[in-house]
């Protein structure tokens, strides 16, 4: 865990919003760009260690946003399309599959200024700088998309999500829900700025140029938006044709095959329902609240089945909803297989670099799966658990302004509050508020957790 942040600390630490995180340190493969995993791994750590440095990155793409907008053009868009792969600013990937179809960049950017604005209220990044990045990637979402001639409703055609392993691809789930929270989060903040701040509202307005039926567009869109999903099984299908795909059994494929990408033709990937990681499974991580937990449960069990965990990014995901879920050993193992990615060469590509955002994955493992932190409800929430092989830990966060620290050992957690002022949070279900004395809360037993010992 500490290998982890510190490997996160010597690449960024805040010192600039010329720049941003490396995907790889210390190797030449990648070339020191980075990807979209920033704003969705880096990011969120760093609001809750330093908001400063947060906002610092988010300042990286605002600078970078007249590049964003003359990326969209080059791709027959309109507004801004923020790049797959960058160093410059400009796309600085040679993989046009990837460069050109996968478009969940924007949604990653909108993800971080929709989660700054919820854990830091930096209003004044949000008026300013924020709503500009969102009009425009609106703008670009909205050119992207396309309308069903069949069904009536909106989507993504011919995309590639996260999971990459899948190329041109419809609906994609990830990349379609995604576009519809940005839709809504965009036309959220206009309506805010029209109460808290008009003159800002008017000045990113006219400063974007944007046309009356934009927003009502952009509101059609998200209310058509097609969400892929199964409803007899709960399953949401991670773009359309999923289902139907051959099945492979990745759990049977030799090590010596590994990693998957360099043994088997690209084309031969494509034609199979194997996953290097399962992107829909990032939504009930982000979105908490707008999934139950049948549907987490169903859905992580069908994805898990069928990763191949290829993905730097996929162990420590898959250790956060584990956790939430009750499994509190596979949730060990999937964070252990996280901090020792790198160190033990698991995916057999550690000459390339250490893998940055699978770092800031492992502090998110212990904190968003064992600590239960969810950050998309009225106030922030814990649910902490222990896996059986620890006997303690302890974690502080920035949240709204203040410092707070947690203690947790197999029968209780201790809350408290190191700097700032008292806390609202939601713990077990039960709205709380923390103060500098602190308080403790018996850790419940879930039927069928293993989490205390």
């Amino acid at each position: 865990m500490r290998y982890s942040l510190y490997a996160m600390y010597m690449n960024y630490h805040g010192g600039s919003d010329r720049r941003n995180v490396l995907c790889k340190l210390g190797g030449e493969v990648y070339s020191g760009v980075n990807f979209w995993d920033t704003e969705v791994y880096c990011h969120r750590m760093y609001m809750f260690f330093d908001p400063k440095i947060a906002r610092r990155l988010l300042m990286y793409r605002y600078n970078n946003l007249p590049r964003a907008l003359e990326n969209a053009k080059r791709l027959d868009l309109q507004g801004a399309r923020y790049p797959f792969s960058t160093i410059t600013g400009y796309e600085d990937s040679g993989t046009w599959q990837h460069v050109d179809l996968e478009i969940h960049q924007n949604g990653a950017v909108f993800y971080a200024i929709w989660h700054y604005d919820r854990v830091c209220k930096d209003k004044e990044f949000l008026y300013r700088e924020g709503i500009e990045m969102l009009l425009q990637m609106c703008r670009c979402m909205a050119s992207a998309g396309g309308w069903s001639p069949k069904r009536g409703d909106f989507g993504f055609y011919g995309v590639m999500g996260p999971d990459e392993f899948h190329m041109m691809v419809n609906h994609n789930c990830y990349t379609n829900y995604l576009g519809k929270k940005m839709f809504e989060y965009a036309l959220e903040v206009l309506e805010e700025m029209g109460r808290a701040a008009p003159d800002l509202r008017e000045r990113a307005i006219a400063k974007v140029g944007l046309g009356p039926e934009e927003p009502e567009e952009w509101r059609r869109m998200a209310r058509k938006m097609r969400i892929p999903k199964d409803e007899v099984s709960g399953i949401y299908e991670q773009h359309e044709g999923y289902f139907d795909l051959p099945h492979v059994d990745v759990k049977a494929i030799p090590m010596s095959q590994v990693p998957i990408y360099k043994n088997w033709a690209y084309v031969r990937i494509f034609r199979l329902d194997m996953l290097k990681q399962p992107d829909f499974l990032n939504l009930p991580y982000f979105f908490s609240q707008d999934f139950t937990m049948e549907e987490k449960l169903k859905n992580y069990e069908f994805y898990e089945a069928r990763t191949s965990h290829e993905s730097s990014l996929s162990p420590s995901l898959h250790a956060i909803l584990a956790a939430e879920l009750g499994k509190s050993r596979e949730a060990y193992d999937f964070l252990a297989y996280a901090a020792r990615l790198d160190l033990d060469n698991y995916n057999r590509n550690t000459e390339q670099g250490i893998h940055s955002s699978s770092a800031a994955g492992v502090w998110a493992g212990m904190v968003s799966g064992f600590g239960g932190l969810r950050t998309d409800a009225g106030a922030l929430i814990l649910n902490p658990s222990i896996p059986p092989r620890w006997k303690a830990y302890r974690f502080k966060i920035f949240y709204d302004g203040s410092l707070m620290s947690a203690d947790v050992d197999g029968k209780r957690a201790r809350l408290r509050i190191e700097e700032g002022g008292d806390l609202s949070l939601i713990v077990y279900g039960r709205a709380m508020k923390v103060t500098a004395e602190g308080i403790d809360i018996e850790i419940p037993r879930r039927e069928g957790d293993s989490a205390r010992p």
